[in-house]
């Protein structure tokens, strides 16, 4: 008797049946990044709007314990108080003896070394030094504070300089009629940032620099911590915490070049560092 075994051949993917899943698989990943971008985006966004809340309550109870004072500025060299750009707001540290990549101390034990919103750190009033640091700029390796979230978590280290700078800008409102080339910050204690007919006064903002040219300014990704959403965190007496929209005016008004060098503050013609102010309050 004959036998006979019938055997099914397999049929392989053919190459452009391949190249159709590859394209397939492509498409798909191409819509679902951005998604996953922009989630990640909303999730770091509200990581940095609930350090600015903590910071605005630190900073309002630190007043509270040094008769109205709100955290100052008293950099080497200059007056007390005194803040002609814009990195003055940042400081929250500057060692007293220029050594660089120290670790901050926990106490208060040399004048003129902790700076602004640093003042919260030896207070207590901050907890962790991971509160002064936005954590978009994690992704960005040159930020322009110079140091990574591992220089602020869990202890905070200054830089090469032996500086830290927060990436928030404290209390930015400038007295331009005080004399250059240093001018006085306008609202010191709190009871003067009432004085502003009932409106609420900006307190913080993060920092930003934009890029382009004054006529057509550009959000600059490397100094924007949300870029993407094209936000800016800010803070108000009132004890709000918004993410509000960085606009043409915006930029337009605090853009200034100096040589190669892009900044904003009073000591400009434009007086940008006012004009800034101005544009967020107007979107609170």
């Amino acid at each position: 008797m004959k036998i006979t075994i019938h055997t099914k051949l397999r049929r392989a993917f053919t190459l452009i049946e391949l190249l159709v899943v590859i394209a397939v698989i492509a498409i798909l990943a191409g819509l679902l990044l951005p998604a996953l971008a922009g989630a990640k985006e909303r999730g770091l966004r509200a990581s940095c709007l609930n350090n600015v809340h903590q910071l605005i309550i630190g900073a309002t109870l630190y007043a509270s314990d040094y008769s109205d004072w709100l955290p100052p500025v008293h950099l080497p060299s200059h007056g007390f108080n005194q803040f002609s750009e814009e990195h003055y707001g940042r400081y929250i540290y500057t060692d007293p003896f220029g050594q660089a990549n120290v670790t901050v101390p926990g106490t208060i034990t040399v004048t003129q070394a902790f700076q602004n919103l640093g003042f919260l750190y030896p207070t207590k009033y901050a907890g962790s030094g991971q509160i002064f640091y936005c954590p978009s700029y994690n992704a960005k390796p040159k930020n322009p504070l110079g140091l990574g979230a591992a220089d602020y978590s869990p202890l905070i280290t200054s830089d090469g300089s032996g500086t830290a700078r927060s990436s928030y800008v404290w209390n930015p409102w400038v007295d331009t009629s005080s004399p250059t080339p240093y001018y006085k910050r306008l609202f010191p204690k709190v009871s003067d940032l009432s004085n502003n007919g009932g409106s609420p006064r900006l307190l913080l903002t993060e920092f930003f620099q934009p890029g382009g040219t004054m006529t057509a300014p550009a959000i600059n990704p490397v100094n924007c911590a949300h870029e993407r959403s094209q936000a800016l965190v800010v803070a108000f007496t009132d004890y709000s915490v918004k993410a509000i929209k960085i606009n043409n005016k915006l930029m337009s008004d605090m853009w200034v070049s100096s040589g190669s060098t892009l900044y904003w503050g009073p000591t400009n013609a434009q007086g940008t560092m006012n004009a800034f102010v101005a544009d967020v309050e107007a979107q609170h």
